[in-house]
């Protein structure tokens, strides 16, 4: 998606009261451009976030960021050791996101942490308050890993048979329980762990197409073609055809209309998928 066609689409969602936009990739720091789209998005009255793996964070771009505006960066972790995130990545990549959050800290940007939890760093769940804390996070979104299937490295990192019993019958009810009753963890240190909201909010495809939410490819309406006031009904529609969410795993970590008409910090969410690489839809990088 080229950058009038981003200002395009965010000049539409502005005209939705309190709108949220989360701005990924890829990864949307290898733009050259971010920072104009963070500040046409702040001009036109739109929450702002980026989620990122973060490795691209230079002094200059995080103190950049932060002139421009931006409300949130969501930083994307593996493990909170080297040994745990690198595996899932490269070798140092993990000391890179460290400087990365420190720089986000020392510029004074609002930074949540998105873990993605996996067979090899399982327990470190029970340590990721620590951590989030430790670099001035103030969310901790949890997400599981899913295999695409098929491949042999990505398998190797699924829950096994004890770990995803543990996590869906005990530990998400814990987490969803908490969260209903206003706290965030379980332990003092400040820090709200959650359930990723990405998978279940409306995601704009490059071409400005828009669906339900990650897990369901199929499009209700394009953003540049149609009303936002429209897209937004439709969206409504299709999150009480409980006959497709039912079957979908992903229904199980939230109500896709409930995050799709107000999050709980009263925005109403999108994100915007910027050069197209997420969700196993490849597109050219423009």
């Amino acid at each position: 998606m080229d950058l009038q066609h981003v200002k395009d689409v965010i000049d539409r969602l502005a005209s939705i009261p309190h709108i949220k936009i989360l701005f990924l990739g890829g990864e949307p720091l290898e733009r050259k451009d971010i920072i104009e789209i963070v500040k046409h998005a702040k001009s036109r009255g739109v929450y702002a976030g980026i989620d990122t793996n973060a490795s691209l964070l230079t002094p200059e771009l995080a103190k950049a960021l932060k002139h421009a505006g931006l409300d949130k960066l969501n930083v994307t972790i593996y493990g909170t050791t080297s040994k745990t995130h690198d595996a899932f990545t490269k070798p140092g990549h993990f000391r890179k996101i460290i400087n990365a959050l420190a720089l986000a800290k020392a510029e004074g940007i609002n930074t949540d942490l998105a873990f993605l939890l996996t067979r090899k760093n399982f327990l470190e769940l029970f340590r990721v308050e620590g951590f989030a804390k430790k670099y001035s996070a103030k969310d901790v979104h949890l997400d599981v890993f899913m295999s695409l299937g098929g491949i042999k490295q990505q398998e190797s990192f699924q829950l096994n048979v004890m770990q995803f019993a543990l996590f869906w019958g005990i530990i998400r009810p814990v987490f969803s329980k908490l969260n209903l009753l206003g706290h965030g963890s379980l332990s003092d240190s400040g820090i709200k762990v959650s359930l990723c909201e990405r998978r279940t909010v409306p995601l704009i495809k490059p071409d400005g197409e828009v669906w339900p939410c990650l897990f369901y490819p199929y499009s209700i309406g394009n953003i540049l073609k149609f009303e936002p006031s429209d897209i937004w009904a439709r969206l409504s529609c299709f999150a009480y055809d409980k006959n497709i969410c039912r079957k979908c795993v992903e229904s199980k970590l939230a109500n896709p209309l409930k995050k799709a008409s107000a999050s709980s910090r009263g925005f109403s969410s999108f994100i915007m998928e910027l050069h197209g690489f997420y969700n196993g839809v490849m597109r050219l990088f423009n």
